[in-house]
């Protein structure tokens, strides 16, 4: 995935890696297009102003799908209850194998705080009821 957005100059990639041998990994790409902050950044604010999040299916990749920003969860265990919420929703593309990530500008604005809160309340009250099944 990273060869193929390095090969699009009009694309800005922004790679949050948690260790220091992912940065160097991801350095000797040598891809211009690519930025690996060296420290903490504010995750959502970066997330509210991308046009396409690509996570591995944990917090962040929930929290942008939330945000309305498009979203790809490339996790290839079985999804969580809370994901295969937000997909059904269409907030959020679980990749499974084969599948073709397309790369373009986000469709839509942004989603107001209210609609943001209400899904964020939407959310939690599906995994509580999950949670309660299993009981």
């Amino acid at each position: 995935m990273l060869d193929r957005i390095g090969a699009d100059a009009s694309i800005r990639a922004v790679v949050l890696a948690r260790h220091p041998e992912q940065r160097d990994a991801l350095a000797a790409l040598r891809l211009p297009n690519l930025v690996v902050p060296e420290g903490a950044v504010d995750s959502r604010s970066l997330m509210y102003a991308a046009d396409l999040v690509v996570g591995a299916g944990g917090t962040m990749t929930r929290e942008s799908a939330l945000l309305g920003v498009p979203t790809v969860s490339i996790f290839a265990g079985r999804p969580a209850a809370v994901d295969a919420w937000l997909e059904a929703r269409g907030l959020l593309t679980i990749a499974r194998p084969g599948d073709e990530l397309a790369f373009e500008a986000r469709p839509r604005e942004p989603v107001p705080l209210d609609e943001l809160r209400r899904r964020g309340a939407a959310a939690v009250g599906c995994f509580a009821d999950v949670v309660a099944s299993l009981s």
